[in-house]
C-alpha cells in the first residue's frame, strides 16, 4: 500500500481479493482472481451469485458479463470475442441458449431465436454483400427453412415458403414501383403465375 504523502489515504491498496459484506457479515460482493483472470462477482442474500464480469480463463482473455435467476442459472450473458464480435444471449433454466444477438467478424448482425430442443427456429439478419438488405429466415424442428422474406434496396420485396424439403413451393412479391407478383412451383420444379 502506498500512500499521497497524507498518510490517511492511500493511493494504491493491492491484494488479491477484496470482499463487501453487508451488515450481517455475510460476503455480497467480491473481487478476485479467477483463473489467472480478474473477476467481479456480487450475490444476493441468498448467496446466489446474481451478476458477475470476469474475462475467460482459457487464456484468450476475452471479456463477459452474465447475470443470474434466482436460483443461479445464468440467464443472460454478454462477451465479446478476440475478433472483436459482440454477443448477447438469454439462456433458459437449464442454460441452453434460446435468444442470441451477435455481430460477426464483417460487423454482419444477426439475432436467432432457438427451440427448447437447440434447433435454430428464427433467423433475422442483414444480407453480407454491403446492400444492407434485411433476410428473415423461419425454419421448421428438423431445421428446414420453411419461410424466407426479404426487402431489397430498390424497394422489392419477397415472401417464399418451402416444403419439408426445402424446395420453394410459393412466392410472392412486390416490386419497387408496387407491382404484385405470385406463383406457385410444383413438385417437378414447374412455375405456374397467379
Amino acid at each position: 500500500m502506498t500512500t499521497n504523502g497524507d498518510n490517511s489515504i492511500p493511493d494504491v491498496i493491492q491484494a488479491k481479493s477484496f470482499q463487501l459484506v453487508d451488515d450481517g457479515g455475510e460476503v455480497r460482493s467480491r473481487i478476485s482472481m479467477i483463473d489467472g483472470e480478474p473477476a467481479l462477482f456480487m450475490q444476493d442474500k441468498n448467496r446466489y451469485v446474481r451478476f458477475m464480469v470476469t474475462l475467460t480463463g482459457d487464456g484468450s482473455g476475452e471479456p463477459w458479463l452474465a447475470m443470474t435467476d434466482q436460483n443461479g442459472n445464468i440467464r443472460l450473458r454478454v462477451s465479446v470475442n478476440n475478433n472483436g464480435s459482440p454477443d448477447l444471449s438469454m439462456q433458459d433454466q437449464d442454460g441452453d441458449r434460446r435468444l442470441n444477438v451477435h455481430l460477426d467478424d464483417n460487423d454482419v448482425p444477426y439475432i436467432t431465436m432457438t427451440d427448447q430442443n437447440g434447433n435454430i427456429r428464427l433467423w433475422v439478419t442483414l444480407d453480407d454483400d454491403n446492400s444492407g438488405e434485411p433476410w428473415l429466415f423461419m425454419t421448421d424442428q428438423n431445421g428446414n427453412t420453411r419461410l424466407n422474406a426479404r426487402l431489397l434496396n430498390d424497394g422489392t420485396s419477397f415472401l417464399a415458403m418451402y416444403d419439408q424439403n426445402e424446395s420453394a413451393r410459393l412466392v410472392a412479391s412486390v416490386d419497387g414501383n408496387g407491382e404484385p407478383g405470385f406463383y406457385t412451383i410444383d413438385r417437378r420444379g414447374r412455375q405456374k403465375k397467379l
